[in-house]
């Protein structure tokens, strides 16, 4: 029989003071650390939430399966949870892994995020294990935030898709009062000309942060009282706009898993994380030292960091960030196919998508594309493989995430993703199973892009 687990969600407003400005931002449960939520494959989960604020809002439960009308996403498959009201949301725990719930809107941004962990009861355990929220805060009101964006902040700036190509090499700033606006592509005094192998300028992100948190409390996050030479960390990138480089003084960084999905461990040196990614890593501890994980906020010399062990610090040897390029961790992974995903390899795909994406930054509109013309929404026969090919013709990457279902990428070694980063100018051929009818959401997990367009309904019915 099933067990059921029951978690209350508590949102309320709250100021919080930013660099000497207070801002209107939320809080789950009455602090600034949402609760984990914690659960066995098999279980009941039942998921109150309670809306004392003066908004109303919505929970998505990122890369979880579960009934579509509990997916979170209010006027497309959920209804909204109203200022002061209450709605529950109940599904049966199908799978396992690192995931994390958030808001659908842009108070995401203003602090509705937490961890979500689903174990396998028959598992081994390891007893260091530490769920990681990665954000960042601006001391500026969110709405007025993406009304800069919108209303041209960016006015020097010329169209980011192929259709003008010619403006591909022209500097990345537009450098404003970054008290008033944080729309500028990096602040003056935080700006970082990265280029790539060609020379090109490389741009990660459109906000700059005030502040950069660590499950939502400090930029410095400390894990004492290591019991094992081995710790795991469940590394969830829950900025609205930015990517992170993972750097650890301890050494190598050992790769287990990416959004859920257990892989054949690989180490790395460094870690790029997508926004909306998760990983699972394991790190070398020791009772004798402490060793720091460095998270680096591309694009500017920003980072936040978690020290494990209360012993003598032993710090990376440079905090400058281009001594640790960019490392993606694709090309190696093998993924490990799980029961909970039905992937019918030997079954031919129904059908091919071709979609691409694109973006004006003068006019801030991002979008789906499909033969030259915007698209908002496909039709797809439920029970049908579904191959969608994905070309960026922007110059940003951008992390693309789909609902209620599990995609394998490809030119990746058919790893198994719920999210993906799709480098600028490439083009990635992801193919799932649409076995669950609803409509469901085909999106870039950059905020500001989602808000400005770049986004699909994916209606799949009989």
């Amino acid at each position: 029989m099933a067990k059921n687990v029951k978690y209350k969600l508590i949102i309320e407003e709250n100021s919080q003071t930013i660099n000497n400005k207070t801002v209107t931002n939320y809080t789950v449960n009455g602090t600034s650390v949402a609760p984990t939520i914690i659960a066995n494959m098999g279980d009941n989960l039942i998921i109150e939430v309670v809306n004392k604020t003066n908004i109303k809002t919505t929970i998505h439960s990122h890369g979880v399966l579960l009934p579509n009308k509990y997916d979170g996403v209010g006027d497309i498959n959920s209804i909204y949870i109203e200022p002061d009201s209450t709605f529950t949301y109940e599904y049966e725990v199908k799978q396992t892994g690192t995931y994390w719930y958030h808001a659908h809107g842009i108070e995401e941004a203003q602090g509705i995020h937490g961890a979500i962990v689903f174990n396998d009861p028959n598992a081994e355990e390891i007893k260091d294990d530490y769920p990681l929220i990665f954000t960042g805060k601006i001391n500026d009101d969110i709405h007025k935030v993406y009304a800069n964006l919108t209303h041209k902040a960016y006015n020097t700036h010329a169209d980011m898709s192929m259709d003008n190509m010619a403006d591909m090499n022209m500097p990345a700033t537009n450098m404003q009062d970054k008290q008033s606006t944080h729309t500028q592509h990096l602040a003056e005094n935080k700006a970082v000309k990265s280029k790539d192998q060609k020379g090109k300028m490389l741009h990660y992100s459109d906000v700059s942060y005030d502040e950069h948190y660590i499950n939502n409390n400090t930029s410095i996050y400390n894990i004492d009282n290591i019991s094992s030479k081995k710790v795991k960390l469940r590394l969830i990138n829950a900025y609205s706009d930015g990517y992170l480089n993972f750097v650890y003084s301890g050494g190598d960084i050992e790769v287990i898993a990416t959004d859920g999905i257990n892989i054949k461990p690989i180490k790395v040196k460094n870690l790029t994380v997508a926004m909306g990614e998760t990983y699972d890593v394991l790190v070398n501890a020791s009772t004798d030292n402490a060793y720091e994980l460095v998270a680096f906020f591309l694009g500017t010399k920003d980072y936040s960091k978690v020290v494990i062990g209360n012993k003598p610090l032993i710090p990376l040897k440079s905090y400058n960030y281009a001594k640790y390029p960019t490392s993606s961790p694709y090309k190696k992974i093998i993924s490990l196919k799980p029961a909970f995903i039905n992937l019918h390899e030997n079954i031919p795909a129904k059908r091919t998508i071709k979609l691409q994406l694109t973006g004006n930054h003068s006019k801030y509109k991002w979008m789906f594309t499909s033969n030259k013309k915007a698209i908002n929404s496909l039709d797809i026969k439920a029970g049908d493989k579904v191959i969608i090919q994905i070309a960026n013709n922007t110059m940003m990457p951008h992390p693309i995430h789909l609902h209620g279902a599990f995609f394998t990428v490809k030119k990746y070694n058919n790893m198994i993703k719920h999210t993906v980063n799709i480098k600028r100018m490439e083009t990635l051929t992801l193919e799932f199973i649409a076995d669950e009818e609803g409509k469901w959401l085909l999106h870039c997990h950059n905020l500001f892009h989602m808000l400005s367009g770049m986004m699909i309904t994916i209606n799949i019915q009989k």
